[in-house]
């Protein structure tokens, strides 16, 4: 049988087995102070920053406005940006496609996945979109989903409450 040999890294005699500690030391506290007034523009800045750190999730359940249903949980869901139109709720459930009145909505919670959702009914295929909708009271659209490759779902934020 063959026998292996361990070997071991070679060191010099002097050579420390760590790297030395770092050698900063902080100025004194006396030398800090002499730091400059912040300008009105640094203060835009750190309220920018501020805005943009705010988080993007729902702070709060998002409910049902009609039956107080709730339809997704706290931090579940991202908010986003994006003008797309929606049927309104309120409509004669015998109007043609020319009849129907929509809204234009720019502010919408997004899930990427229907298990997240708590409470939700999703209609059949119209104009390209499934609508969603309380799953409990069924009125809505609430929102709708994009039905794209990997196409997410949208929660209108004017047409739900958050509690």
């Amino acid at each position: 049988p063959l026998r292996t040999q361990k070997l071991m890294p070679t060191r010099q005699p002097n050579q420390t087995r760590f790297p030395t500690p770092c050698s900063f030391v902080p100025p004194p506290k006396d030398k800090m102070s002499d730091t400059a007034a912040p300008t009105p523009a640094s203060e835009e800045v750190a309220a920018e920053a501020a805005v943009a750190a705010e988080p993007v999730t729902n702070p709060s359940n998002i409910r049902c406005p009609h039956c107080n249903c709730k339809i997704l949980s706290v931090g579940t869901a991202s908010r986003v940006v994006l003008e797309t139109t929606l049927p309104k709720a309120a409509q004669k459930a015998d109007a043609g496609a020319e009849d129907l009145v929509t809204e234009v909505l720019e502010d919408f919670w997004t899930v990427s996945d229907v298990f997240t959702f708590d409470n939700v009914g999703v209609s059949r295929i119209s104009d390209g979109k499934k609508f969603l909708a309380c799953a409990d009271c069924e009125i809505g659209p609430i929102g709708f989903q994009d039905l794209t490759p990997g196409g997410l779902f949208y929660i209108a934020h004017l047409r739900v409450k958050h509690e």
